[in-house]
């Protein structure tokens, strides 16, 4: 799906807003909306969201989820170069959501903003990878920033040459608000070929 200019209630090429609704096989590409917030798929408060085999290219986000008592579930996707270099769009931005899920996926060069961003109450992610390149321009690699429970198994991340942050994965940095605080990583390769920086930056009474 080409967004040529087009878009669903200002926000952009889907509103998903079902209670229970699987997406399979489409590519999401160029979403762009007047409030420059536009994104392949937002989603809805309240929803149960499962992705496969689809992907998200050069959208403003490739997935934007507002706060709610939403569950979403990604699995052998891809999200490239979605944002629009503001620092503001990302790869993927989930809100206080109840859960995202997230298996054997690739999200790469995100403009600026984040390649995975999650402020969930839990976030789990496997065997998945994050990459900035040798051209990515992305902030963090992944980043939770009001923590919750966050869990990473066999995933390989790496930090670019060109990254606009150097570090890879940030962990409450705007505070640990969620109802629970835990971060456990096993199994992961990280890389940063980025001048400086931390592999992990992560919030003290995590």
């Amino acid at each position: 799906l080409f967004a040529d200019g087009s878009n669903a209630q200002g926000k952009g090429l889907w509103v998903v807003s079902s209670p229970n609704i699987t997406i399979d096989s489409i590519e999401f590409r160029n979403a762009t909306v007047p409030d420059q917030n536009g994104a392949g798929i937002r989603v809805e408060p309240g929803v149960n969201l499962t992705v496969r085999n689809s992907g998200f290219f050069d959208n403003e986000n490739g997935i934007l989820a507002a706060a709610g008592a939403t569950t979403i579930t990604i699995d052998r996707s891809e999200f490239g170069r979605n944002g629009r270099g503001d620092g503001y769009t990302h790869n993927i931005y989930v809100n206080q959501i109840n859960r995202i899920a997230v298996t054997s996926s690739f999200f790469h060069e995100a403009k600026i903003g984040h390649n995975f961003k999650s402020r969930a109450k839990e976030s789990v992610i496997e065997n998945s990878y994050f990459m900035d390149g040798t051209t990515g321009t992305s902030s963090y690699l992944a980043d939770f920033p009001n923590g919750g429970k966050v869990v990473l198994k066999g995933n390989m991340f790496h930090k670019g040459p060109n990254a606009d942050n150097p570090n890879a994965i940030s962990y409450g940095a705007e505070g640990l608000s969620n109802p629970s605080n835990t971060f456990e990583a096993v199994h992961n390769t990280v890389v940063i070929t980025r001048s400086g920086g931390a592999f992990l930056a992560i919030a003290s009474g995590t």
